[in-house]
């Protein structure tokens, strides 16, 4: 069994990340999304089986923007990671999806 347990962190450049940065964590179960505040967070996470699709959003300028189609849901959108990593990021949960 393949052992999954990769962790990102969006850029403290970006919009919203500047004191809190947010994370993505790729298991082998699914998706961890985190998104820290000064008094409280907000964790969110995701089975592999309820994403229906991963799309990357890369402006012409900017930070690229991860989002997870989510099956009977609302998309979960992580904005701040390079486009190289925002890439990564979406090529490893498809791995999953197979």
């Amino acid at each position: 069994m393949n052992k999954l347990h990769k962790t990102y962190t969006t850029s403290r450049l970006s919009a919203k990340n500047v004191l809190f940065p947010s994370t993505i964590t790729l298991t082998d179960f699914g998706v961890i999304i985190r998104d820290p505040l000064f008094y409280a967070g907000k964790e969110t996470t995701t089975p592999y089986s309820k994403i229906s699709t991963v799309k990357v959003r890369r402006p012409l300028i900017g930070f690229s923007d991860v989002i997870l189609d989510i099956m009977g849901a609302d998309q979960l959108r992580i904005h701040g990671f390079t486009a190289e990593i925002a890439e990564e990021i979406k090529s490893e949960i498809l791995n999953q999806l197979k």
